[in-house]
């Protein structure tokens, strides 16, 4: 797999899956490493590209070996399958190896004497809980400057023609692609807010924009059920209010327009996920799934950090919603995909004069602020004060932006509450 190019979404998926360290042969960890490398600067990975990298980087590699292994039958005519079972039984292999060098070391330090019994058993229960979550960590091998030079390049020529490059996903709010010129695919990217300022809405309609644009999407939700966040997109599309359908008030018209609407939807590259609790590892499992069935996946929504549970025992509510973060923002590396997240925020805004969000407001519901790359707050100033100037104008204010530009840029949408929907403030001005 590693040397087929027409491969390339097999050894995505695999590349989660292996570590260059999990080879015990040092040439087939040199290929792996060199491999999977260039696939995340996004250049050529042949074979040329992969004997170049490890020459310039003197990695063990035997070339007359490499292209008798390229050309063997029993690896060029292999199935997807028999690969994925050979990846599982290398992983298994590296991990009974790991495993049996952590039990050499635990009895080492039992039979030196220097070591009481507590210590001895709390390594072994550390070595384990390491080996278990191992699957979550992806090693990644050094790539000469030269790659990803080539790969700056070829993003910067597409900006120069007026292109969004084909690492970025974009949000379908104008203006809020003036400002970022999409999201790159390694980013994680925070939605946060008080509740009932529209969020969740938001990331619904993120992801359905990018669905209907042809890209695979996964949305998990905690707090509404799937049948229920489904009900919001779609009425959300038709332009249906939900509250007068849920009253059997809706005109003959919202039905057919209701309908209309259904039968695209139902061909969105689009899976939601009802599972509560939900964790960080139940996140990757199931994006691991979508990218097994379907190919690539181009990106990953989360509906609910604050209502996650963490993989480790945390007494404190606030290091239980850091360790999300940092597990999410290691899933998000894993994925090689832009990550969208909504984060409930505390009342501490609320008791300012200027209630908009600031990011110091994510540190009273855990360390958040340290892992995202973006993070973007919502305000409207309608919910507040409903005699307003501008009530239903909702302001997206990026907080911080880890790939540059100034923080503190607002982008406003006009906010249609019965449809819970944001559009674009032009079209109401």
């Amino acid at each position: 797999a590693a040397l087929n190019e027409s491969r390339n979404s097999l050894l995505r998926e695999l590349s989660a899956l292996l570590g260059a360290d999990d080879f015990h042969h040092p040439v087939h960890s040199t290929l792996w490493r060199c491999k999977t490398s260039l696939a995340d600067a996004g250049v050529s990975s042949d074979i040329t590209a992969i004997l170049d990298t490890a020459r310039k980087l003197a990695l063990p590699l035997e070339v007359d070996y490499v292209m008798t292994l390229a050309q063997h039958d029993s690896f060029v005519s292999a199935s997807d399958e028999t690969l994925r079972a050979s990846a599982k039984r290398v992983k298994d292999y590296s991990v009974l190896r790991t495993f049996a060098l952590t039990l050499r070391q635990a009895q080492s330090l039992a039979e030196s004497g220097n070591h009481g019994h507590e210590e001895v058993v709390a390594y072994v229960d550390d070595a384990i809980q390491n080996i278990k979550t191992s699957q979550m960590k992806r090693a990644s091998g050094p790539v000469h400057v030269m790659h990803y030079v080539d790969a700056a390049t070829e993003q910067l020529l597409k900006r120069i023609e007026g292109e969004v490059p084909t690492n970025t996903v974009t949000t379908g709010f104008e203006s809020l692609n003036r400002i970022i010129t999409g999201f790159p695919e390694g980013d994680l990217i925070v939605l946060a807010a008080r509740p009932s300022m529209g969020k969740t809405a938001l990331l619904c309609q993120i992801a359905a924009h990018m669905a209907k644009t042809g890209n695979r999407v996964i949305l998990f939700t905690i707090e509404m059920s799937a049948l229920q966040l489904m009900a919001r997109i779609a009425t959300s599309e038709a332009l249906v209010e939900l509250e007068e359908l849920k009253r059997n008030r809706a005109m003959p018209e919202d039905y057919r327009r209701l309908m209309d609407a259904l039968g695209p939807i139902a061909e969105w590259p689009l899976t939601i996920v009802d599972m509560s609790p939900l964790r960080p590892a139940d996140v990757l499992s199931k994006a691991r799934e979508i990218e097994r069935r379907h190919g690539d996946l181009a990106a990953v929504f989360v509906d609910g950090l604050w209502l996650m549970r963490s993989q480790h025992q945390e007494r404190d509510r606030r290091l239980e919603v850091g360790s999300i973060s940092r597990d999410l923002k290691q899933i998000q590396r894993n994925l090689g995909l832009p990550m969208f997240v909504t984060h409930q925020l505390s009342r501490a805004c609320e008791s300012r004069q200027d209630m908009r969000p600031i990011l110091s407001d994510l540190r009273e519901t855990g360390d958040v602020e340290q892992d995202l790359d973006v993070c973007l707050m919502l305000y409207r100033d309608g919910w507040y004060n409903p005699d307003c100037l501008e009530p239903n104008v909702a302001e997206i204010i990026c907080r911080k932006n880890r790939l540059g530009g100034e923080a503190g840029w607002t982008a406003k949408a006009y906010w249609r509450g019965q449809y819970m929907r944001f559009e674009p403030l032009e079209t109401h001005t």
